[in-house]
């Protein structure tokens, strides 16, 4: 296992993916929260009002929670200011069913990779790579055929 200094494209995609997402989530909160006051200055007495509200609040905990956590790694990894690279044999290949799709490749001594599409259609089972990703957030920067 070695170690490649961030390129200043892996720098930017890291930042936005660490600021960008809290901003949104910021944004909403102020949106919504505002939203919830006119309706309980309007309807407190409201028993539907009451439970909309709690389970709004909820789910904006979770939806928090899980924003604060892919933030989190992508802050990290950003500050690391590193990829880890490795070499191992293509153990798996599979994609999400949802849009848009995800593509993830397991690796031997990498693990499972979160890789591009491109670069996904490309990949042969069976054959050793060098792999270069961000170990939290486990994004697949490079993938090169090894001979």
């Amino acid at each position: 296992m070695s170690t490649r200094p961030l390129t200043l494209e892996q720098q930017n995609w890291l930042r936005v993916n660490a600021y960008l997402p809290v901003m949104m989530i910021l944004m909403l909160i102020g949106v919504l929260g505002g939203i919830f006051l006119c309706l309980f200055i309007n309807f407190a007495e409201s028993t539907f009002v009451r439970i909309f509200a709690g389970l709004a609040g909820l789910i904006v905990v979770l939806v928090l929670i899980a924003t604060g956590i892919h933030s989190y790694n992508n802050f990290m990894d950003m500050r690391d200011g590193v990829t880890q690279v490795r070499v191992g044999r293509l153990i798996g290949k599979c994609e999400t069913g949802r849009a848009p799709k995800t593509f993830y490749a397991e690796f031997e001594n990498a693990g499972s990779i979160i890789i591009m599409g491109d670069v996904y259609e490309k990949l042969e089972r069976g054959q050793t790579y060098k792999v270069t990703f961000s170990p939290r957030t486990r994004r697949g920067w490079d993938v090169e055929p090894q001979s």
